[in-house]
This record gives structure tokens, C-alpha cells and sequence, in this order.
């Protein structure tokens, strides 16, 4: 076992972060690094174990202006060990290791916890604090709607990205406490914005964006937590075709929602459940394909298929951009248009509900090929009997 740390341009270390952040969070950082949002703050220490990143805790330098007065603080995230070797101390080891090497250089720590981890945060030294939510009145809207006064992100727009880049770089300090290295986690929870299209222009509101993704975060944190349970009874591929199915039900209710909120919660309910489902199990299985490929071959491939599905990963990203934008261009979509043609609106239905639709078919296809879940633990026993 070795400690590892500020890896995130190795392209081999980040992608055994990322599958162990996809099967304990359900995301990963390879848009936000890849993407160009990555400036330096997020360092990473983490336990690894033949090329397998086992324990994470990861420090993310803060510089804040208070009253002021210019702070560093450090704010502790991405705080997991991988099931297999939980119970051994390695995350509080790491975060031993972390507060040791900040402790002299900033002005403090803090972090965000799960309900369920405040007690391991208790022992590592950290006490609670009142956490408050501040929003803004409708008067500084000038009687403007926020829809109106607020303008989204159009990612299908360069230019417009740009400038909300810019803007995030140049904002002002306004607050007696302000984050001035703010851009990196900023563009962190900002970037993707693919559902603006969709409020905005199919069901006539764009407020309804935060709504949409609102419901279907929690729903799926909230997902999260049964799957365990779910994958121990049904298998992960079960599990993962049921996410699959969710997903098509949910945006085929989405789509003949007809603006209905109450339809629109129930389609984030399902599609929630569903990314649960898919988003828990999807890396989980292709670690079990690297253990298929050992017993089977005799040579574990760890770096190359974790960089086959990084590769395919931005391969997709790069072909689900362009279409997009054939597409709407096709359609005549005019992004200020005070109202789109309907073949512009067609171009945003296929974009956000039939393509989607087709690729999760497509998922349901494939595993119906995919049989290790009966085969696993044959395998693993036959691989621990090879390595004695």
C-alpha cells in the first residue's frame, strides 16, 4: 500500500480516483479536469493498492477574503475508503496526514458531512457549526422574474460559456466573506447545464431547471443508500437494467408532462431512482471485468480498461456535443429567440428524450450478454486459489 497525492494530470492515478468516486458518490472529475476547470486547488491523498485507489481524503485549498483580511482555509472532501478495506483506519489515517500537513500554513479546516459520518469527523477533531442559507429578495429583481432577470448557461453556445467563465473569474467581492479562488469549484457544480434547453423552450419555463435537477439529486443521494441492499438480492445487472428501464419511464413522463409540476416531480422521482440504480452498479461492473479478465487471460489489465472507458467516455462527450449542435442547428433552434418553430422544438425533444431513450435501449441489449454476477464469486475463488 502507498500514499499518493496532487495526482489529478495523471491520467492513470485520476481514473482509480474516479472509479472509486462513481461507486461510493455516483460522479467523477474527468469533464471538470478535462474540460479545463481544474486550476491546482483540489489535491487528492490517497491509500493505493495495485494501481487501485482503496482511501481517499482530499484537501481543497480555499483563499477567502474575511472582513478584509485575507484567509486560507482548507475545506476536507471526497472523504471514502472502497468497501473491501473499510473498518482498517486508512481514511483516519489520511486525514491525520492531511491536517499535519495544512495545520502550519492556513487558517483552519472545515468540511461539509453525511449525517452518518459525524461522528467519525467527531473523532478526528472537528466539532458541528450552524450552517445558514442566504437568497435573494424578489425587490433586487426590479420586478423581474428570476427567469428573466438570471440568464442560464447555454453550453451549446461557446461564446456564452465564455463569458459566464469570465464573469465567475471577475465577480466582486460583495460579502464580508468572499472565496476569491472561487472559478475551479464553480465550474465544478456549474457546468453541466444540458437541462436548460429543456425548460426553457418544451415546458415554457426555465426556473423550472433547478426544480428537475433538485428533485433528481436527492432523489438519487437518497437512491444511493438501498442499492447495496438491492445488488445483494438482484444481482448488479439486474439492478442496473432496472435503472435503465426507470430512466426510459422517467423521460417518457417528462415529455408528456405538458408542464404539469406534479408530473414533472414524479418524472425526477423515477429518473432519480433510476440514476441510482445505474450510477451505483455501471463501475462497480467494470471492476468485475478486470477480475473476469485476470481469471480469464491470466493478466490483470487494470490501467488499460480503466483508460478504454475514460477513452470512450470522451469519445461520447465529444459525439454527444457535436449532435447536439447538428441537430439544433438542423431544427432551426435560435437560443434568444422569444419563442422556437416546432421543428426546433422536435430538435429538443430528440436531443433530450429520444437519444437518451435509444442509448438506454441500447444498455438494456448489452445486458442481456452480460453473465458475471452468477460467475463472480466462481471466479474470485478460483483467482485466490491461483494466487496462494
Amino acid at each position: 500500500m502507498e500514499l499518493v497525492s496532487n495526482y489529478m494530470c495523471d491520467d492513470t492515478l485520476r481514473h482509480a480516483l474516479n472509479d472509486l468516486t462513481k461507486k461510493t458518490f455516483g460522479f467523477d472529475f474527468e469533464d471538470w479536469v478535462t474540460g479545463g476547470y481544474f486550476e491546482g486547488d483540489y489535491i487528492p491523498y490517497s491509500f493505493i493498492e495495485n494501481g487501485k485507489v482503496i482511501s481517499n481524503v482530499s484537501a481543497n485549498r480555499m483563499t477567502f477574503l474575511q472582513n478584509g483580511v485575507e484567509r486560507n482555509y482548507i475545506q476536507i472532501g471526497t472523504v471514502m475508503t472502497d468497501e473491501a478495506y473499510r473498518r482498517h483506519g486508512l481514511a483516519k489515517k489520511l486525514m491525520e496526514h492531511v491536517v499535519k500537513q495544512y495545520k502550519d500554513s492556513c487558517d483552519g479546516f472545515y468540511l461539509f458531512a453525511n449525517l452518518g459520518a459525524v461522528d467519525f469527523y467527531n473523532r478526528c477533531g472537528f466539532s458541528k457549526e450552524t450552517e445558514y442559507r442566504y437568497s435573494v429578495k424578489n425587490e433586487f429583481c426590479m420586478g423581474k422574474s428570476a427567469g428573466e432577470f438570471f440568464m442560464p448557461v447555454n453550453t451549446a453556445d461557446e461564446q456564452m460559456k465564455q463569458k459566464y467563465m469570465d464573469m465567475v473569474r471577475r465577480s466582486a467581492v460583495n460579502s464580508s466573506l468572499e472565496q476569491l479562488n472561487k472559478f475551479g469549484l464553480q465550474m465544478f457544480y456549474s457546468a453541466d447545464m444540458e437541462n436548460v434547453y429543456y425548460a426553457k423552450d418544451i415546458l415554457g419555463d426555465k426556473n423550472l431547471v433547478s426544480t428537475i435537477n433538485g428533485i433528481f439529486n436527492i432523489v438519487q443521494i437518497c437512491g444511493m443508500f438501498f442499492i447495496a441492499m438491492l445488488v445483494k438480492k438482484f444481482g448488479k445487472r439486474n439492478v442496473f437494467a432496472l435503472g435503465l428501464v426507470l430512466d426510459i419511464i422517467g423521460m417518457l413522463v417528462l415529455n408528456f408532462s405538458g408542464g404539469s409540476m406534479a408530473i414533472i416531480i414524479v418524472s425526477s422521482v423515477i429518473r432519480g431512482i433510476g440514476n441510482a440504480c445505474g450510477g451505483a452498479t455501471m463501475w462497480a461492473m467494470v471492476s468485475d471485468t478486470i477480475d473476469y479478465g485476470e481469471w480469464k487471460t491470466g493478466y490483470r489489465t487494470e490501467g488499460l480498461v480503466n483508460s478504454a472507458c475514460s477513452f470512450g467516455y470522451k469519445i461520447g462527450n465529444g459525439i454527444g456535443s457535436a449532435l447536439l449542435g447538428v441537430i439544433l442547428e438542423v431544427g432551426g433552434y435560435v437560443g434568444n429567440a422569444a419563442a422556437q418553430t416546432a421543428s426546433a422544438l422536435t430538435s429538443i425533444r430528440i436531443c433530450f428524450v429520444w437519444i437518451p431513450i435509444a442509448v438506454y435501449v441500447c444498455g438494456l441489449i448489452i445486458m442481456k450478454f452480460y453473465h458475471l454476477d452468477r460467475e463472480f464469486d466462481g471466479i474470485i475463488a478460483d483467482l485466490k486459489a491461483r494466487n496462494k
